[in-house]
């Protein structure tokens, strides 16, 4: 700013001009009061609004957590027989859980002991808190133990070596993963509570997750068809233009040039660079001449495709249906059983429940939520977890179920909502079993199925009972009249 003039003349107060600015400078002030008073008021108000919203939240309590995670890192699904997967980089097993996998179920049964502190006790197992259930393979087995060692307090780490540090936690928190200290990073601990039972799913007999096997052919032939769908035929096209080429001379593959447009022949490389990177191989057999980011994040698109296209669903939503109705439906039942706990004043029901299981369940399941609460199917990647949280509403004593998908919040339904959507829309077990072509070997695994059979069984009983007592009625009946004819053909002789 300029320099004052100190000959300059003094303004004279009364002239029009500081007059004016007087008249300025006091409507500045009177609007800057304004505001402020404004301000204030809002501020007062935020916070007022920001207290009840605690108010509420603290009302709210988490009573019941099922948590459904695909298995950790694994090994290939085929080796050669010096066990090479076809990135040439060795494994120990077929489709075996690796010390990745492992460390990231023990974060992620840290993440749960963590985000449901007052769910059950961490310190003592207590087989009417937590069930725990797994299909029956290694992986899965493994995983859900893992897990175990991380929900409860008193395990001991083990370390874990080498770079696989920096692959070890979940997919969905590498981004994180400043908040662990990964230089000094334990495997899983030692001393495991070995009195917790891993339950393993009969899926043929439960009809639960039927989408693993191929047991149900119905299934199999869906998704044969869901293979050949448009988005999925692009994207190998793509993929051949992109790496083809490349491929089939450092894999030393065929000379077909539409080798990698063919499904199975992507899928195979795909989910192999997948499971490679995830382990931290290298992948030396590229020889610099493919970008493994690139080939990563390209098999990453496949694999969300795959889960999404091929196992979540098809056009009528029948393979959702049959696949995971039977899975909700069990869902529900633990939800009910809480629920009757609290009205009854017991507390009998598991509080949390783990299911051990694959990507095509967990997308399958994804699938039927998508057909009855319309939600957005997400890839589950390795250790990959949906959380479905049953949440108490007090003084209400209303309930809300909470869907959540790798620690995000996907959708909150009313229970209410919940159950009746549930039993209303999903199939049956005799709806699944007549449509797989099962024989008919009801197994009672559902709550509200299961109170049937009991009350038919109860309800035959009490006839026989009846029955039963009608005859021993009759007989005792017959007897006294035959003994009073006899004593009045005594008493007629006697005369």
């Amino acid at each position: 700013s300029p320099i004052p003039n100190p000959q300059s003349p003094i303004p004279n107060p009364q002239s029009p001009n500081v007059f004016k600015n007087q008249i300025f400078i006091k409507l500045i002030n009177k609007h800057i009061l304004l505001f402020s008073i404004k301000m204030i008021f809002n501020n007062f108000f935020k916070l007022l609004l920001s207290q009840c919203f605690l108010f509420t939240l603290a009302q709210n309590k988490v009573i019941f957590v099922f948590e459904h995670f695909r298995h950790g890192a694994r090994s290939p699904s085929t080796l050669n027989e010096s066990d090479f997967d076809s990135l040439n980089e060795k494994w120990n097993g077929l489709q075996e859980l690796s010390n990745v996998g492992l460390r990231q179920h023990y974060l992620l049964g840290n993440y749960i002991r963590n985000k449901y502190k007052d769910l059950i006790n961490y310190e003592k197992y207590n087989p009417k808190e937590i069930e725990v259930l797994s299909t029956i393979t290694n992986r899965t087995i493994m995983s859900a133990r893992a897990q175990l060692h991380g929900i409860f307090k008193n395990s001991k780490p083990k370390k874990i070596e080498g770079d696989q540090v920096n692959t070890c936690l979940p997919y969905y928190l590498l981004e994180e993963k400043e908040k662990y200290n990964i230089n000094n990073i334990s495997l899983y601990p030692d001393n495991f509570p070995e009195e917790v039972p891993v339950h393993i799913v009969d899926i043929k007999e439960k009809l639960m997750q039927l989408e693993k096997t191929d047991e149900c052919p119905v299934i199999k032939k869906i998704r044969a068809e869901n293979k050949k769908k448009k988005e999925i035929v692009d994207f190998c096209q793509k993929f051949n233009k992109t790496f083809g080429e490349k491929l089939l001379k450092l894999l030393n593959k065929t000379n077909d040039k539409n080798f990698f447009s063919e499904y199975e022949n992507v899928n195979d490389v795909c989910i192999e660079t997948i499971i490679d990177v995830f382990d931290d191989r290298k992948l030396g057999i590229l020889n610099n001449e493919i970008d493994i980011d690139s080939l990563f994040n390209m098999s990453m698109e496949f694999f969300r495709l795959k889960t999404t296209i091929v196992y979540a669903n098809n056009n009528n939503g029948t393979l959702a249906y049959v696949g995971s109705s039977i899975l909700m439906r069990k869902i529900l039942s633990y939800m009910e059983k809480i629920i009757d706990d609290i009205n009854n004043k017991v507390n009998d029901s598991p509080k949390l429940v783990l299911l051990s299981s694959h990507d095509t369940a967990i997308c399958n399941m994804e699938g039927l939520l998508s057909n009855l609460f319309n939600i957005k199917v997400e890839a589950p990647t390795f250790a990959a977890s949906y959380i479905f949280e049953l949440v108490k509403e007090d003084p209400e004593n209303k309930y809300t179920v909470n869907l959540i998908f790798n620690d995000v919040l996907i959708k909150s339904i009313n229970f209410d909502d919940f159950k009746n959507k549930i039993k209303t829309s999903s199939w049956t077990y005799e709806q699944t079993a007549k449509y797989c072509g099962f024989k008919e070997e009801k197994k009672e695994i559902i709550k509200e199925e299961s109170n049937t059979s009991d009350s038919l069984w109860l309800n035959i009983i009490i006839i026989f009972s009846l029955l039963d007592s009608l005859v021993v009625i009759i007989i005792a009946f017959l007897l006294i009249k035959r003994h009073n004819k006899k004593s009045s053909l005594d008493s007629s002789q006697n005369l």
